[in-house]
């Protein structure tokens, strides 16, 4: 037993653990390039800066941007606590625009989880918060194929941002931002394309081939939230140093929101939007697992609101899917053609069988991959129900490296709509 202490000693002393970060800490000819993080793990910080070529872009309203980013933190790990400071940069070349935001956030402790953020400054951002064009696939489009598909405004912004489970299994968020929004134009026609005559799409997702109107009018919003995450029957264990939750999966989990924005410059773009969403994840013994996402939504006083605020739903019209799950996404829908300021419901479930199915067809069985079927159903005023229909294989690759993924996929709205193909690469949001 005092062998083990002394070990213990020795493995958190100052000289032992500063000689294991003089080996990580190795600075080379490739880290400006790809990132680079300094580690002080005596004193439990570190910096972290994210790389250049990693961050490197492009699309029609800045050519090619870069984004690189810094972030301090110091860790508490008694108390499992931290706090962190940091900046993303942001330069587009073309647009000749240089922008920074600043994030300062801590978490307070480990029972609760209470997390405070405040963050702000200047970004370019795409008109789905949830970002669903990733960077390198538009990138690739946009140079190689001239299909220009992310569409991006200017945000001037302020926000104060809470969490924390308040009794076991309801937590809480609150949101509270002043934002100021400015439209964008393309700025280059530059492609790899040669003497191409496909031209680029503006960057209005309303008026695709309209290159002077904008897509809403400059103004300034507050805009408020609140929000609650209910996890029904959340089983957890209580040490000294915090609260932890056990994975809970015998009922669905809810989430409710409510957004208000009040106080605009312009009287038309004020709303109030509420909204919930319901998720279940299910193990069906040895035949694999299903996975149910179900949110619905409406809007109030909201007829002539900003673009910027509709409810967007994530389409894909890249045949590159950039998840492991598509729970969230509609693989063959334009990605603003069904944005909407009044009610929705969509729906998404999936199931993986694990084998269930693959492990006893001859051939197959030796391949190791998954089968996975989906239904997956968007509706919306004015419209027939949009449903796409999928089935392919999961865990597709060599060895180690099965990061593949591949679905046939059929989409109807009155009527068959079109078909094809998804290539699902799930490394893609580790580089966005």
């Amino acid at each position: 037993m005092q062998k083990k202490n002394r070990l213990q000693e020795l493995e958190q002393s100052k000289p032992y653990l500063d000689s294991l970060d003089r080996q990580r800490n190795r600075f080379n000819w490739l880290s400006p390039a790809i990132g680079y993080t300094y580690y002080n793990t005596y004193r439990n910080r570190d910096i972290n800066y994210s790389g250049i070529v990693r961050r490197l872009g492009f699309n029609t309203v800045q050519a090619y941007n870069l984004a690189p980013s810094f972030y301090f933190t110091k860790r508490n790990p008694s108390k499992n606590t931290y706090y962190t400071i940091g900046t993303d940069l942001n330069y587009g070349f073309a647009e000749q625009r240089f922008r920074a935001t600043g994030t300062v956030s801590k978490k307070f402790n480990n029972f609760t989880n209470l997390t405070l953020t405040l963050s702000g400054g200047s970004s370019i951002e795409q008109f789905n918060p949830e970002r669903p064009i990733n960077r390198i696939v538009n990138t690739i489009s946009t140079l190689f194929f001239r299909d220009n598909y992310m569409k991006l405004y200017d945000n001037n912004f302020l926000r104060l941002s809470y969490q924390e489970e308040v009794i076991n299994g309801l937590t809480l968020y609150g949101n509270m931002e002043y934002t100021r929004r400015r439209p964008l134009f393309n700025n280059t026609n530059f492609s790899t394309i040669k003497n191409a005559r496909k031209p680029y799409l503006s960057n209005n997702p309303l008026l695709p081939f309209d290159y002077d109107t904008p897509a809403f009018e400059k103004h300034y919003l507050y805009k408020v939230s609140v929000a609650a995450r209910i996890v029904f029957d959340q089983q957890y264990i209580k040490r000294p140093d915090g609260k932890y939750n056990l994975p809970a999966d015998k009922y669905p989990k809810l989430f409710v929101k409510y957004e208000k924005g009040f106080a605009s410059s312009i009287k038309n773009y004020n709303f109030d939007h509420l909204s919930g969403r319901i998720t279940y994840d299910i193990t069906t013994g040895n035949k694999g697992e299903l996975g149910i996402n179900i949110r619905a939504g409406r809007f109030f006083n909201s007829e002539n609101i900003s673009f910027v605020d509709y409810r967007h739903f994530n389409g894909n019209q890249t045949h590159i899917g950039k998840s492991e799950r598509y729970l969230n996404v509609f693989n063959f829908l334009p990605y603003y053609t069904h944005s909407t300021n009044e009610q929705y419901v969509e729906a998404h479930a999936e199931h993986n069988f694990k084998g269930f199915i693959t492990n006893k067809l001859p051939l197959l069985n030796k391949l190791n991959y998954n089968l996975v079927a989906g239904y997956h159903v968007l509706g919306i005023p004015e419209r027939n129900p949009y449903m796409e229909f999928t089935i392919g294989f999961d865990n597709v690759g060599w060895g180690k490296f099965r990061f593949l993924r591949i679905d046939y996929i059929r989409s109807y709205e009155s009527g068959f709509l079109s078909d094809g193909l998804i290539f699902g690469l799930t490394f893609l949001d580790i580089l966005e």
